[in-house]
């Protein structure tokens, strides 16, 4: 026998709602999967429905979590269901995670070096600040701070960024739209925020299609990103042609480590910016999730990820990664490199 399968149901209360696209929540829910080997080793997944950010709603989540095998006699076995997940993305990454988890623990290396060799340590990070007029402002240290706009009124949102940014000379901005602006707002704001030192603009349009978002891009000096538009229109497809400059890429609505380490390199060759972030998930999630952004990192290195999401969990299954001035540094541990 491989391992035994054991799932537990979370529920972690937050610090605040959650500024997230759709409606706020107050607390995340989700399940923790153990992969359990015959000698005691285990590794573990989070299993985190955020529909918002792509993946299936908690009610198939958790039919799919009831209709899996206990045991599995082969690691073949997991890849095998794994194979067979197509419609459940955060219930395929938290298995996906517990397989290579076990596997690198059983092995003694960490997991981001089962994805890449090479890679590293530590990764940057960007600070999460919140809708951009009620933003909870990290440390000064933090170089780079993700807010989200289409909160308030343009013009109340842009009156807190001019703030902002007179306050913190040398700050970088993130700015999420989640989908608050049609085309015409769209490209009078971007027209606007050019004067701003903004990084990047993720998801700006309500309706996104292939062709609106190259026309817009091109429309503007600022880089655009993708992200739950990313799988609503085809992988394959903005691989094919871009219509943006960056990818903001979460494993949860990938369906695991794996399969988006492969779309990272991807979309990298493409001439694509990578960009790794959590979606609130608990502490098991994010260190998952900052293992892939540890090997992404060998392949494009100098990107600032979206990792540093902790900070809102009141109460969590485990300590996430410490973060030393702006860069969250990874345990030498094997797997994922913590234990709930």
């Amino acid at each position: 026998m491989f391992a035994r399968l054991h799932i537990s149901r979370y529920s972690l209360p937050l610090t605040a709602s959650w500024p997230g696209a759709g409606q706020a929540h107050h607390r995340i829910d989700g399940w923790l999967l153990t992969l359990t080997a015959p000698d005691g080793t285990r590794g573990r997944g989070d299993c985190f429905p955020l529909p918002a950010c792509g993946t299936e709603n908690r009610s198939l989540a958790s039919a799919t979590l009831a209709g899996l095998p206990t045991a599995f006699p082969t690691p073949e076995k997991v890849d095998d269901l794994l194979d067979r997940l197509h419609r459940t993305p955060a219930v395929r990454c938290a298995l996906d995670t517990a397989l290579l988890d076990l596997q690198c623990r059983l092995e003694g290396r960490p997991l981001r070096q089962r994805l890449h060799p090479a890679a590293a340590n530590s990764v940057a990070v960007n600070a999460l600040g919140g809708p951009a007029c009620d933003a909870r402002m990290p440390d000064p240290a933090w170089p780079v701070v993700k807010l989200k706009l289409g909160h308030r009124a343009w013009r109340r949102e842009l009156d807190c960024l001019e703030k902002l940014v007179t306050e913190r000379p040398g700050i970088r901005l993130r700015l999420d739209i989640n989908g608050a602006w049609n085309q015409a707002q769209a490209r009078a704001a971007l027209k606007t925020l050019e004067k701003f030192p903004v990084d990047l603009v993720e998801e700006p349009l309500a309706k996104p299609g292939l062709a609106t978002l190259t026309r817009l891009q091109a429309h503007t000096s600022l880089t655009l990103a993708m992200d739950e538009s990313l799988h609503r229109l085809g992988v394959n497809r903005v691989l094919a042609r871009p219509p943006v400059r960056a990818l903001v890429v979460k494993p949860l609505a990938v369906g695991g480590l794996r399969r988006a380490f492969a779309l990272c390199r991807r979309a990298i060759r493409a001439g694509l910016r990578v960009i790794i972030t959590t979606a609130g998930e608990s502490a098991v999630g994010v260190v998952a999730t900052a293992q892939l952004a540890a090997a992404v990192e060998a392949l494009a290195p100098g990107e600032t990820h979206g990792l540093a999401t902790s900070s809102w969990v009141a109460r969590d299954l485990a300590d996430p990664p410490p973060i030393i001035g702006d860069r969250m540094v990874l345990s030498h541990q094997p797997g994922i490199g913590v234990s709930p």
